[in-house]
This record gives structure tokens, sequence and C-alpha cells, in this order.
């Protein structure tokens, strides 16, 4: 027991509170970070002893954790009143005695992976993900991420997970939370056979900025490859008010794999040539490649054919349409796609960094190519998800791709025969 520990401890019994302390295998190199103690915790004096503790050992079985994989604690070790966290000041005693203490357990113990159930732990570990508008944790954006905490100084990974009492409201989570702790659970394994060494990170290579004649090479290097590749397009628009208004695409990435992008301006003011150069390789790409892209019939394909260009939609790969197929109950955006299928921290507030004021900024460059970069992913996933699932499902979306692109342009109102 440390001093840290040791003071709170006497804090509690001078205001006759009850402190709930952490349980289970402290040797473990997972921990599970909670909030504070429900009414159940203080009468056992055991954290997560209640509901949300039960629901959360059940999806910690379902991801494949044993109760001796992990240990758990609070942040809080002491029942707010009314389990209201925002009254945990009326009991007297410094919040500050509370971060002291968890502190002092982490680095005791120095857990490899921290689980953040729920956005009070997530904050306080990773305050990066805190929505400056509401001041919480953005949970909905952060979780599952694998992110690291500048509290800490050994190596280590923070997930954030949906908290178990959030989820008992919210039934539809529970994969969802499943799900964040089945990441920790892979990062956990392989942590175990590789000499207690975390996976590394993802690391991309990715050009902005690129000349005419280095955009031009990389286009035909794209054209030419057997692979398919990914597409993505950034506009240019101008907030009045409450509303968006967009003039048009400014800037365009392409991958020619999971962890190689280039993002190139449409426009180069100071060499037509060069950018005329550029369109026609483009329109050469985007009419024989094999094209990846995410929502691109309803956004992509129709500003593509709006600047003149001749999109072939019979040959590009459509990811969400992909993960409506294998998961028609989850959210389809990109950056559940990501959080899904992609080891890569969540990156989708990354376009909101850069300066407008700049004609091509690096911010929004390189934001731009890693949409690219994890929409590839994404489809590599999930190719190999629908063939593990049934081989023929992908023989049918292949055959069907054709009608199901077709249509969709007709709908949107493109009147191609």
């Amino acid at each position: 027991m440390g001093p840290a520990e040791t003071a709170l401890r006497e804090l509690a019994q001078a205001v006759r509170q009850t402190y709930v302390p952490l349980r289970g295998n402290i040797k473990a190199s997972l921990c599970l970070c909670g909030e504070a103690p429900g009414d159940q915790e203080e009468k056992e004096g055991k954290a997560f002893a209640g509901p949300s503790g039960r629901l959360l050992m059940d999806m910690c079985r379902e991801a494949g954790l044993n109760p001796s994989d992990y240990w758990i604690t609070n942040i809080f070790k002491i029942r707010p009143p009314n389990n209201d966290l925002s009254r945990i000041s009326e009991i007297g005693i410094p919040e500050d005695c509370h971060y002291m203490t968890l502190l002092e357990e982490l680095y005791e113990h120095k857990p490899s992976i921290i689980v953040a159930v729920g956005g009070t732990a997530g904050a306080y570990l990773c305050p990066s993900t805190v929505d400056h508008r509401t001041g919480n944790c953005s949970v909905e954006k952060w979780r599952g991420s694998l992110l690291r905490s500048s509290k800490l100084n050994w190596e280590h990974y923070v997930v954030i997970a949906p908290h178990p009492a959030y989820v008992l409201r919210v039934w539809g989570e529970k994969s969802i939370a499943t799900f964040c702790l089945a990441r920790a659970a892979e990062e956990l394994d392989y942590y175990r056979n590789h000499s207690l060494r975390l996976q590394p990170l993802p690391s991309y290579s990715i050009i902005t900025n690129p000349t005419t004649q280095a955009a031009c090479d990389w286009i035909s290097d794209c054209i030419d490859q057997p692979n398919p590749v990914s597409f993505d397009i950034e506009l240019k628009g101008k907030r009045i008010g409450t509303k968006n208004y967009y003039f048009g695409p400014d800037m365009f990435a392409l991958a020619k794999s999971p962890w190689e992008s280039m993002c190139i301006p449409f426009f180069y003011d100071d060499d037509d040539i060069g950018t005329a150069k550029i369109w026609k390789l483009l329109d050469k790409l985007l009419s024989t490649q094999y094209i990846i892209g995410q929502n691109e019939i309803g956004f992509d394909a129709q500003w593509m054919r709006r600047l003149g260009f001749s999109p072939c939609v019979e040959r590009w790969i459509n990811t969400m349409v992909l993960h409506h197929t294998l998961w028609i109950e989850q959210p389809h955006g990109l950056h559940f796609l990501g959080m899904q299928y992609s080891r890569h921290p969540y990156w989708k507030d990354d376009g909101k960094l850069w300066n407008p004021k700049e004609s091509l900024g690096d911010n929004k460059a390189r934001y731009n190519a890693l949409d690219t970069l994890g929409t590839y992913e994404i489809c590599i996933r999930e190719l190999e998800e629908l063939s593990e699932r049934n081989g023929s499902l992908v023989k049918i979306m292949d055959e069907e791709s054709h009608y199901i692109n077709h249509r969709a342009l007709l709908y949107l109102g493109w009147g191609i025969a």
C-alpha cells in the first residue's frame, strides 16, 4: 500500500465513507479502469460488483479474457452521492487524492494495456479525447482506438470502451463494447507472444504537395499496378453561419496499398500544362482501374462527373456497401469502420486542423491521404471477412456490383443507360 492510498483510506474513514480498492490479478498486464463504485460495490467493498460489473465480466469472457488476465480499479474509490460523479466533491475529499491514488496503482503495477471503461476514465488518462464543446470524452469517436496517456512513462496502450452502465441503458452498444475489450485481448496476446513487447502502431508513407511530374508518375503507377487503388477527394468550402457551402474538390488522394498514399491538388496555379496532364491521367485511372472508396457513389463519383471525369463505377468497390452486407445493424461511417478494421487511432477529426488560408494545408492533405489508407485496409479486411463467413458471398457481390452501382447512379439522377 502506497502513501497516496494510505492517505485516501484515512480521509475516507474520517468522513465515514467506504473505500473500495482494486481487485483481481495485480500481476496481469491488463487493467480495467472504471469510474466510481456504486451502491452494490460500496456494500461489498469490491469494484464492479453490481449489475454493471457482472455485465463487464460477461463481456470480458465473450472477448476471450479470463479473470486471471486483468485487474480492476476505479478512478474514484468512494461512491459519490446518489451515484452522481458531478457531486463527488460533496464527500469532502479533494479529487486530486483519487487521481494520485490511481496513478500510484498504475505506476506500481505498470499494466501494458489499460481499458478506460467509460468517458471519465478516458478523459483523465487521455485528455486529447475530450470534446472542447462538451468538456467530456468523445467515447463514440475514440472507442477501440489504441492511445497513449501522457501521464504514464512506460510503453502502454489505452483502449477506451463504453461503460457497462451505459450498455445496460443502450443494449445495442454491447457488441461494440465487447469489440473494444476484444481489441485489448488481441493486443495482450501479441504482447505475451512477442517477448512482452507491444505491437507497434501501423506506419505509413504519405506524400503531400508533390510536383506535377511526381503526381503524374504516381497516377501512372496506379494505372499500371495489378491491385486496386483507393481514391478520395476533399472539398473546398466555407462555413457561413450554421451552414457549409462547398465550391468543389480541391485535392484528391490515391493509395497504392494500405501503407502508401499521395495527396495531389486538383489545380496547380503555376502549371496549367501539368494540371491538364494530371486530369487526363486521373480520368484514365478512374475509368479503367478498380477503385476502392467509401460512399463513392453518393459523393466522389458525383463530384468527379461534375468536373467532366468519366468514372467507371462498375469497377469501384464500396466499403460502405460491404459493411451493410456484413454488419447491417452497426453504423457504417468511415470512423466506425476505421475503429472496427484498423489499428490506426481515430483520425476523422484531423481534417479540422488545417488552416483554410493555406492553398493546400498539410493537415488537410494528410487527412485526405489517411482516408484512402484507412479505406484500403478496411476493404481488405471486409473481403477477408466475407470469404470467411461464406465464400459465395464474394462471388455474389462481384456479379452484382455492376447492377448495384448502375442503379445507384440512376437513382442519383445521372440518367446512365
